[in-house]
């Protein structure tokens, strides 16, 4: 598709070109694409991460508070 188009000069006929083709790709793609593991929406995606650290004075503020109550 792209090599027989490689000579289209036209703005709107190269948007109707690529409308096409995202068609295209979008009707090829896979219902439930693969993602890796490690990347957003993987299955090991912000798995065990590590807690919030907090700063000493967030720490003494939130004693404070339950010391309080």
């Amino acid at each position: 598709m792209f090599e027989r188009n490689r000579n289209v000069r036209d703005p709107r006929a190269v948007a109707a070109l690529l409308n096409e083709a995202e068609k295209e790709v979008q009707r090829l793609s896979h219902p439930d694409p693969y993602r890796a593991s490690l990347f957003p929406e993987g299955t090991k995606w912000e798995r065990n991460v590590p807690p919030k650290m907090f700063t000493p004075e967030e720490k003494a503020a939130a004693l404070d508070a339950f010391r309080n109550h």
